[in-house]
């Protein structure tokens, strides 16, 4: 009965001795022979902030580790659920599948009797829990039973059934009745996509385009960014079996980064066969101007009202992840991050997530990476052109080096373009002149006539001279 289960709080007040948080709690007086004993947290399930409990189904005495200054309650019972849905005949194909639970808790339905986890659609839930609903708009004329399975935060399952028989008016007059499953009438897939199925252009055109695949809408998207507190931090990391080293290098590392978190929930069809598919991607972002991030440890824990356990959970291929714990707690690994660059990574359920759930979906943490400096870039700021349009100006190690564009046969680079090479001017042709014979040298022909005239000339002068001697002596 839920008299005997016990609300213990935690507070600095009455445990100051604590200093930081880390207190055993043992809880009397529980039934025995349970199959389990759940423990929430404010109302919420305890999750990574309880650890290493031991219940014993003989003497029915809980033992518990708390890790958070919060109010503890433990949980032997299943929710409560009431159907609150019409029941009887209904008049109009638009019903509303509703439930209550006396404590937080998610539900979800089915047309087939099938415990919680078997169940994969999901109702909505009110901003407190308590209050779960989902909305059928085109139900054919006929009788329908539901069954509506509830989880509570502790992990205790509660059932309902919910009966009612549609029976609306059907097309009798040209009146548009959507939702019997028959496009006829004045039905089009412009005004009943239901009965005559998506337009494959946007127009009105009839039934013949029902073949369509289901249409998919996003009705949820929230971002945030922020990092976890110190307690947070502190709390997670003794869920996963940290030691206070790796709680204290996870404070360090969480101050050095930047974490968004981004979550949609996509909905697909209508009516009993729509589907829903929420997606949870964290981006990590190095905001260091000059160091990579090497071996990125990233803790995520997932509240259990978005999945039980890790198996529920799907993680796109190419991403290096390992369970820390089934609860779920997942370690996912990014090799390198470079000097302001990021990198994301993703969880997605098979659920509808409303916008309570969301808001309780914790920040990822960034438990550790080595750092280390970026490589000196010796080229930068460093200009090789040479001025030259047709070379090529390459850096390497801070060296300057330039090559010649080369063109190809028939090309020449010309005002940094490649282009035909133009053909040389042609010559005027030589003068050609006729000799018969090599060219001689006359120089010392000319010199030796020379020299015969001038001693011709000195004996011609000489003999006169003596002619004249002559006649003075007679």
């Amino acid at each position: 009965s839920p008299s005997l289960d016990n609300t213990i709080t935690v507070n600095r007040t009455t445990f100051a001795e604590l200093g930081d948080v880390n207190a055993e709690i043992t809880v009397y007086g529980l039934p025995t022979g349970l199959s389990k004993v759940g423990i929430r947290r404010n109302d919420q399930n305890c999750g990574s902030y309880c650890s290493a409990w031991n219940y014993s189904i003989t003497t029915g005495q809980l033992d518990f580790n708390v890790s958070s200054w919060s109010s503890y309650t433990t949980d032997t019972n299943t929710p409560v659920v009431t159907s609150t849905t019409s029941t009887g005949t209904i008049t109009s194909r638009i019903v509303s599948l509703t439930a209550t639970t006396n404590e937080i808790a998610t539900c979800r339905y089915s047309a087939t009797n099938q415990g919680y986890d078997a169940m994969t659609l999901s109702m909505g839930a009110s901003s407190n829990g308590l209050s779960h609903s989902n909305s059928f708009t085109t139900l054919a004329n006929a009788a329908y039973t539901y069954y509506i399975q509830c989880r509570d935060t502790a992990g205790w399952d509660g059932n309902t059934t919910a009966s009612f028989t549609v029976n609306a008016p059907t097309d009798g007059g040209g009146s548009i009745y959507c939702g019997d499953g028959t496009c006829n009438g004045s039905e089009t897939c412009g005004n009943c996509s239901s009965d005559c199925g998506t337009c494959s252009t946007g127009g009105g055109g009839g039934g013949d385009s029902g073949n369509g695949p289901p249409e998919k809408k996003v009705i949820l998207h929230k971002e945030s960014a922020g990092k976890p507190t110190a307690e947070d931090i502190t709390n997670l990391l003794t869920s996963a079996g940290a030691s206070q080293t790796a709680i204290e290098k996870a404070s360090e590392a969480v101050s050095k980064v930047n974490v968004n978190k981004d979550i949609s929930v996509e909905k697909t069809g209508t009516g009993l066969s729509a589907s829903y598919n929420s997606t949870i991607s964290f981006t990590i972002q190095n905001p260091s101007p000059n160091k990579t991030m090497k071996n990125i440890k990233v803790l995520v824990e997932i509240p259990k009202a978005v999945a039980e356990r890790a198996s529920h959970v799907k993680i796109p291929a190419g991403l290096k992840y390992r369970v820390v714990k089934d609860d779920p707690i997942i370690e996912f690994t990014i090799d390198e991050l470079a000097a302001n660059g990021s990198s994301a990574i993703s969880y997605s359920v098979e659920r509808n997530i409303d916008a309570a759930t969301a808001d309780t979906i914790p920040q990822a943490v960034v438990a550790e990476f080595a750092e280390v400096e970026a490589p000196v870039d010796k080229c930068l700021n460093v200009n090789c052109d040479d001025g030259s349009p047709c070379t090529i100006d390459i850096c390497r190690e801070g060296i300057c080096s330039s090559t010649a564009l080369v063109c190809g046969a028939g090309k020449e680079c010309k005002a940094g373009s490649c282009v035909a090479t133009e053909a040389p001017p042609v010559a005027p042709p030589a003068q050609q002149t006729t000799t018969a014979g090599p060219k001689q040298d006359n120089t010392l022909l000319i010199i030796g006539i020379v020299l015969v005239i001038i001693i011709g000339a000195a004996v011609v002068l000489m003999g006169n001279k003596k002619k004249g001697k002559g006649k003075l002596g007679l």
